[in-house]
């Protein structure tokens, strides 16, 4: 596993605080599913059955919290049935701020998370209703997002009228794209891009984070928790540098500086002072890493970063997930 964590980083090299235990809530702009004015694109099928349509979130809009995004869903304005004969749903992640006309630059990274089929989706008014994702999507929490829908054959029935709060009238901007008509689900460019009232989110995630507590001085010791519920029974792998890098892991980052603690950290040369760095997590995705700070008072006023993976070889990189970093300071 040390093997896999160091080849992680020299692609890198050569390419370049307690958190929920379970499911999560990302909201954008509140958790309110009453707020801002309405939209119907993409939701009203009345106006064509033929979308396509993409809304862009900045790691900050998200919260920076890194985790496996189970599903989505939006606030309609009234209730009622949206049914599609074909309909698909794909996230990427992106380092860019803003959406662009063509669809697939848009999509540096997609991941598909509906792939195409039949859907039926029942909002309801003023409520948060899942779109239903059937795969999931590792959010790493430090890229910006980009979800795309589309669907053809669609239909709005039941008394819905197609439209779903967006950010008019909020603080927040969502970007959006948007084509309809025939032939909108597989032209390769929006009619209309990089526009506000975008939809306002609800994103339900499994949280991976690294937390700490302890006593961070010379001669101290430091307990950091590790928690990844969707990656339970996978081998971990935790880092320590003194910057935050980022550094480049494919078209993901991991906030850690590819440094020689980050190095001697990893490597396990020195286990009575990076103690269980590496290993498996338990069956709820959690597992505790241990620093042990030399008794060095030259030590007090450096600030150490942490933060781990999870390892798969089915995955880019042979890496899963890759968690925020957790900092403190070496104080007297």
């Amino acid at each position: 596993m040390k093997n896999i964590f160091m080849s992680a980083m020299l692609f890198c090299l050569l390419a370049a605080l307690v958190g929920p235990a379970g499911a999560d809530e990302i909201y954008v702009p509140s958790n309110s599913p009453a707020v801002g004015g309405g939209n119907h694109w993409p939701w009203n099928a009345t106006s064509s059955s033929e979308w396509r349509f993409q809304q862009l979130f900045s790691a900050k809009q998200l919260g920076f919290k890194g985790g496996v995004i189970k599903d989505i869903a939006f606030a309609p304005t009234s209730s009622g049935t949206h049914t599609a004969t074909r309909f698909e749903m794909t996230m990427s992640h992106t380092t860019a701020s803003s959406l662009v006309q063509v669809w697939a630059a848009n999509l540096p990274a997609p991941v598909v998370v509906y792939p195409v089929a039949p859907h039926t989706w029942n909002p309801v008014t003023d409520t948060w209703t899942p779109v239903g994702l059937t795969q999931p999507f590792v959010y790493d929490g430090v890229s910006n997002l980009v979800v795309d829908l589309r669907y053809s054959g669609g239909k709005i029935l039941n008394g819905f009228q197609g439209a779903c709060h967006s950010d008019s009238g909020t603080a927040t901007t969502i970007l959006r794209s948007w084509n309809k008509g025939s032939g909108a689900y597989s032209a390769p460019n929006a009619l209309s891009w990089n526009r506000n009232l975008g939809l306002i989110t609800r994103i339900t995630i499994d949280v991976i984070t690294i937390t700490g507590s302890g006593a961070p001085r010379p001669g101290g010791t430091v307990v950091l928790d590790l928690t990844a519920p969707a990656d339970a029974g996978l081998v971990y792998q935790v880092g320590s540098s003194l910057g935050l890098g980022p550094t480049p892991i494919g078209n993901r980052q991991l906030n850690l500086s590819l440094d020689d603690l980050l190095l001697v950290s990893v490597s396990g040369f020195f286990p009575s002072l990076f103690q269980k760095y590496s290993g498996t997590l338990d069956p709820s995705g959690k597992a505790q890493a241990t620093i042990k700070i030399l008794n060095d008072p030259r030590l007090i006023g450096n600030q150490i970063h942490s933060a781990f993976l999870t390892l798969d070889s089915k995955a880019p990189q042979g890496i899963k997930s890759i968690s925020r970093s957790f900092t403190f300071s070496i104080l007297k």
